[in-house]
C-alpha cells in the first residue's frame, strides 16, 4: 500500500527540525505520551545521540507497536503473527512508514491552528487508503458501567473488519489517523520545547500550558539547565 508523501512546507513550519539528538535511550519501547494514538504514531521515529531510532523498522515491530497502543488486541496480534509471512509484514511496515511521513507533513503544516475545510485538498491520500477498507457493524455487550444507576443501554454497536490480516493493518493505522484529523483540535497540537526534541503531543491541560513531551525527560533537563544558569549568574559566596 503506497501512500503518496506530501512534503510541502511553508514559513510557519520551516523552523522545525528532526536532525538533532535527543536523549531517549532509556525508553525500551516507543513513547506513548502524546494524548493521541495518531500522534504517538508520529513519535515512533526520532533521533537519539546522533542516530535515528525507528520503532516501526520491521513488520514484527509494527505488530508489537499496534498491540502496545491497543490498536490490536492480544488475540488479533497473535493471529497476524501466526498467519502472515515476515516479508508480508515488512512490506506493510514500509507502507506504515510512508503513511507516517505523510501524516507528519500534514501535522507540520496545520498544527497550531484550527483546521478548516481548506485542508480537504491535502487529505486525498488518507481518503484513498480508507476507501478500500471493508467494515461491518455488530452489536456487542457494553462493559458494565461504573454508575450502578446508569440507564445506558447494555448493548452498543462495534465496527469490525471481516479479518485482521497483514494488509488490514494499514486500515487500522489509517483509521486512527483519520479519526485524529477529524476530531483533534489542531490548534492544541504542539512540539516539545526541549532542545533538539522532535516529539509531538496534544496539549490537554486546562490552561494549555504544556511545554514538554515528558517532565521526566525534557522537562527535567530544562529545569536542571535553568538551575545551572541561575547558579552561574549568582554563585554561592565562599564562607
Amino acid at each position: 500500500m503506497v501512500i503518496p508523501q506530501n512534503t510541502t512546507t511553508d514559513s510557519a513550519t520551516a523552523d522545525i527540525r528532526y536532525d538533532g539528538p535527543v536523549e531517549v535511550t532509556s525508553w525500551a519501547v516507543a513513547p506513548v505520551l502524546a494524548e493521541s494514538t495518531a500522534l504517538d504514531f508520529l513519535n515512533t521515529s526520532l533521533y537519539s545521540t546522533g542516530r535515528q531510532i525507528d520503532w516501526l523498522g520491521s513488520g514484527a515491530a509494527l505488530v508489537d507497536w499496534l498491540q502496545q497502543v491497543q490498536l490490536l488486541s492480544e488475540q488479533e496480534a497473535l493471529e497476524v503473527r501466526r498467519m502472515a509471512r515476515l516479508e508480508e509484514l515488512d512490506t506493510v511496515a514500509a507502507g506504515a512508514r510512508q503513511l507516517r511521513d505523510w501524516f507528519r507533513s500534514f501535522v507540520l503544516r496545520y498544527h497550531g491552528q484550527a483546521l478548516t475545510g481548506d485542508a480537504l485538498h491535502d487529505l486525498a491520500p488518507i481518503n484513498d487508503l480508507l476507501r478500500a477498507d471493508a467494515l461491518h457493524l455488530q452489536i456487542h455487550v457494553r462493559p458494565p458501567p461504573s454508575d450502578v444507576g446508569s440507564t445506558v443501554s447494555p448493548l452498543h454497536g462495534v465496527w469490525k473488519r471481516r479479518e485482521i490480516s497483514s494488509g488490514a493493518l494499514m486500515y487500522v493505522l489509517g483509521e486512527a489517523v483519520a479519526h485524529a484529523i477529524a476530531s483533534l483540535s489542531f490548534a492544541n497540537i504542539k512540539y516539545c520545547q526541549g532542545r533538539n526534541c522532535s516529539l509531538v503531543f496534544l496539549d490537554k491541560t486546562s490552561r494549555l500550558s504544556r511545554r514538554w513531551c515528558s517532565m521526566a525527560t525534557c522537562g527535567n533537563r530544562a529545569k536542571q539547565a535553568s538551575h545551572r544558569k541561575k547558579q552561574q549568574k549568582n554563585p554561592p559566596h565562599a564562607s
